[in-house]
């Protein structure tokens, strides 16, 4: 059993002991010295504890911060764990269903322990056979593999010119190095040190006709990303939507994407539009069955718009210079579009119709 000291008052002056029956480590935060642990107490409570001082003989922690989470958040902090490697994925699976209690007798196996099929490419933790396909597993030394993956390649990118002066570095084609462990989320940064660095500014990152994801420069030229597919090992997406007979040698194309102000509109998938304003991400989506448009951040509504449009097909539309007709028969473009979304979002009401939001933009 672990015991955990709860504080009880401000002043620190008594506490309670919980016992849980099992704790695991979340992430570990080396500048604070300090860990962060699930647990479920012996009333079958759940338990968020960040470690201030541990002493591991007698697995005694004194907790930081001690608090109660739901469900929902333990399934959050399950995967992160198991993202990390802290947890093995059969504790991942039997936290999932909620037994906290300690097991010894069957060998851990950690996220990092994994393998890549060479006829599927599927990802497999531990085992000897694919899990997807079922070939056996090639008997290559550890020296071996991190060999092959240190091997440097190359994929030759370019981008367009976006001003007189980006013209004067023509031309742009360079060649850009990764390795075959290379994600597509950890080359962004690459790319991001490629393309030039603009102010409110967005490169579209295109694989052939696939894209692969998008770079988001702010008003202070500092970027973030977001991919248009599953992230995957880099040399993996060159290949599945690399045109061979086309291109001779691996290549992607960075292309200029319309942004108004602080204002970008983002097509990650069939079915994931994405508004990024003022730094913010703002997921759009429809209802089925009645014209509303839901305006969503992390999980929770913004602002419903009623009598709006199916979200799904704008991206397209505006991508081909298109406008698109409200239901009082007004016409918008796509600056005109993003506007009347932010002015939704900044009027802090929860439900309006877009006519209204409309009419807030020239307010």
């Amino acid at each position: 059993m672990y015991k955990v000291e709860k504080k009880l008052s401000p002043d620190k002056m008594y506490y309670i002991d919980i016992k849980c029956e099992e704790l695991f480590i979340v992430s570990i935060n080396a500048h604070n010295h300090s860990d962060t642990y699930i647990g479920r107490d012996d009333d079958g409570n759940l338990y968020f504890v960040e470690e201030e001082e541990a002493h591991v003989g007698n697995a005694y922690f004194m907790a930081r911060e001690f608090y109660s989470i739901d469900e929902v958040e333990l399934s959050e902090f399950i995967d992160k764990a198991y993202a990390n490697g802290h947890i093995s994925r059969a504790q991942r699976d039997r936290y999932r269903c909620g037994n906290f209690t300690k097991q010894d007798d069957k060998p851990l196996v950690f996220a990092s322990d994994t393998w890549y099929c060479t006829e599927c490419g599927f990802k497999n933790t531990k085992g000897n056979f694919c899990g997807d396909c079922g070939k056996p597993r090639e008997n290559k030394s550890k020296e071996q593999d991190k060999a092959a993956n240190k091997e440097t390649l190359l994929v030759y990118a370019e981008r367009q010119s976006v001003s007189m002066g980006d013209d004067c570095h023509a031309p742009h084609r360079c060649p850009l190095e990764y390795t075959k462990d290379t994600m597509l989320s950890d080359f962004m940064s690459v790319v991001a040190d490629y393309v030039p660095p603009m102010h409110n500014f967005t490169w579209k990152i295109v694989c052939d006709l696939q894209t692969l994801g998008y770079l988001i420069f702010d008003d202070k030229a500092k970027w973030t990303y977001e991919l248009a597919v599953q992230d995957a090992k880099l040399d993996e997406l060159l290949d599945k939507y690399l045109d061979k007979e086309l291109y001779a040698e691996k290549e992607i194309f960075c292309r200029k994407y319309r942004t108004y102000d602080n204002m970008v509109l983002l097509k990650l998938t069939e079915n994931k539009v994405l508004f990024v304003y003022n730094n913010q991400r703002y997921e759009l989506s429809s209802h089925p069955y009645e014209p509303c448009m839901y305006i969503k951040r992390n999980g929770l509504d913004v602002c419903i718009l009623h009598n709006a449009f199916e979200v799904y097909d704008l991206p397209d539309k505006f991508d081909h210079d298109e406008k698109i007709e409200a239901s009082d028969g007004k016409l918008y473009d796509e600056e005109a579009f993003l506007k009347v979304l932010a002015a939704a979002i900044d009027s802090g009401h929860k439900e309006m119709n877009f006519t209204y939001a409309a009419n807030l933009v020239n307010q």
